[in-house]
C-alpha cells in the first residue's frame, strides 16, 4: 500500500493577517492611519496573496512557512523591512524587488537560493542569505553608488 503525502495548501486569510497587525501610524500622505507591521511567523503559509491589499505594510515577517513566491509583495511599495528566513524561495526571478523601491533590509536566510541573478533593491542596504546554497553571483544591483 502507498501512501501519498500531499502539501496542503495554506492560503493567508484576512483573519489571519489581523491577527499579525501591529503598530498604527500615520499613512504616506499624512491624512489617516493604517497598520504598518505584520508578522505571520509559523503559519504553514504557502500562499500570501490576500496581503495584497495591505498596501501601507512597512514591516513583514513571515518567516518559517512555506512560500516560494513572493510576488504579491510587488503591491507593498512602502515596504522598508522583509523578512522571509526558513522558506522555499529558490530563486530571485520573478520576484517583486524591483518595485519595492523603499526596502531597506532583507532578510531570506535559510531558503533554496542557489543564485543571486536577478536581485534589484536600489535601497537595500542589509541582505541577509545565511543558509542558502548559493554557487553563483549574477547581475548583482544593490543602490545607486
Amino acid at each position: 500500500m502507498y501512501f501519498l503525502s500531499q502539501v496542503q495548501v495554506c492560503h493567508l486569510t484576512k483573519e489571519t493577517i489581523g491577527q499579525g497587525l501591529s503598530l498604527l501610524c500615520r499613512t504616506g500622505n499624512g491624512l489617516g492611519h493604517a497598520f504598518v507591521k505584520v508578522h505571520l511567523i509559523d503559519k504553514g503559509l504557502n500562499d500570501i496573496a490576500s496581503i495584497r491589499s495591505f498596501i501601507h505594510l512597512r514591516f513583514v515577517d513571515i518567516s518559517n512557512n512555506q512560500l516560494t513566491d513572493l510576488s504579491h509583495l510587488e503591491s507593498l511599495t512602502h515596504l522598508l523591512w522583509l523578512k522571509v528566513d526558513n522558506n522555499a524561495v529558490a530563486s530571485f526571478k520573478g520576484q517583486p524587488f524591483a518595485q519595492l523601491t523603499y526596502l531597506q533590509r532583507l532578510s531570506m536566510a535559510g531558503n533554496r537560493i542557489t543564485e543571486l541573478d536577478g536581485l534589484v533593491g536600489p535601497s537595500l542596504e542589509s541582505l541577509n542569505l545565511t543558509g542558502n546554497g548559493i554557487q553563483r553571483l549574477n547581475g548583482f544591483q544593490i543602490g545607486y553608488h
